[in-house]
């Protein structure tokens, strides 16, 4: 799949990966040398933007913030240059020749349940059946995917608005295989609600994003029904699954940079794959890239 296929797929609202178009240009940070231009995805921006201004001026980094969007950098006939850049990369998608990547975010679509639920885990294939605008073999009830359970029958499938960030579409653009949503699926106006109709209702089901207050919510395990033999097996949305790949609604955000820029970018880089940017990000909805992973990017980039 070509780049632009791919981020036109992902992108099927406007504000996904590139229309936002927030201005998060920044002046210049406090210091000596030449400035740094950071431009990329406009989803990280608001996670990281103001870390990065902080910690750039505490480490004496000119910073300009030009964070627009993903697709105009990732084009192969792009016009624009970068010192550095965030981007988000859809699974299946490669970067163009010539970057130099280091794993850096993730965000996931999470699977809920209503913690008196049985069950525990789910294939991508039960959840297109149960949430897509399909023709034949939908899902209705819980006893479709094995559920025997006297409480529980119809399912009762949600999702989070397209305004609530991006988990809806990345549920869409990884499960559903371009079909649209089922006029049986409840969109509800944020995450919060989703998560608040699931702990009282036992037949609900929903898709939100990172799950911070399991309380009376069971988060699913997800298997991939492409991955052939691996269908059988099921990763929960943890940072190792996640990071491993093994988790499969989920987009990966990298690092990116061309290797003559690695010499005037390393110091930024540092401060990107550091503890305090990770933690931000471990608190904005996104998963941080293992903390192992970043040293590794690290040494790789000391070696470059």
């Amino acid at each position: 799949m070509n780049i632009k296929i791919a981020i036109s797929l992902f992108c099927v609202l406007p504000f996904f990966l590139c229309a936002k178009a927030s201005d998060t240009k920044a002046p210049p940070s406090a210091g000596g040398g030449e400035a740094i231009v950071l431009k990329g995805s406009d989803i990280v921006a608001p996670a990281i933007g103001d870390v990065l201004k902080e910690t750039a001026k505490n480490e004496n980094i000119k910073l300009v913030l030009d964070m627009k969007g993903t697709y105009p950098l990732l084009r192969e006939d792009s016009p624009e240059d970068f010192d550095i850049a965030v981007v988000a990369v859809p699974k299946g998608m490669k970067l163009p020749g010539g970057l130099v990547a280091f794993p850096f975010a993730y965000q996931a679509a999470i699977v809920v349940v209503n913690a008196s639920n049985p069950l525990d885990e789910i294939s991508t294939d039960s959840l297109r059946r149960i949430y897509s605008n399909v023709g034949t073999n939908r899902i209705e009830t819980w006893d479709q995917v094995g559920v025997r359970y006297a409480g529980l029958r119809n399912i009762l499938p949600m999702v989070t608005s397209y305004s609530d960030g991006i988990c809806t579409e990345l549920f869409k653009y990884t499960c559903l295989d371009g079909e649209i949503l089922g006029e049986w699926v409840a969109v509800m106006k944020n995450s919060s609600a989703v998560l608040s109709d699931v702990r009282v209702n036992n037949s609900a089901i929903g898709v939100v994003g990172k799950v911070y207050d399991r309380n009376t919510v069971k988060v699913l395990s997800v298997s991939d029904s492409k991955s052939g033999g691996n269908y059988r097996y099921a990763f929960p949305p943890n940072q190792t699954a996640i990071f491993n790949g093994d988790y499969p609604l989920t987009l990966s955000f990298y690092v990116v940079l061309k290797k003559d820029k690695a010499k005037k970018v390393k110091k930024l880089v540092n401060v990107l794959l550091g503890k305090a940017v990770a933690d931000k990000l471990d608190m904005s909805g996104f998963f941080s890239a293992p903390s192992e992973s970043r040293k590794k990017s690290l040494f790789e980039l000391d070696i470059l």
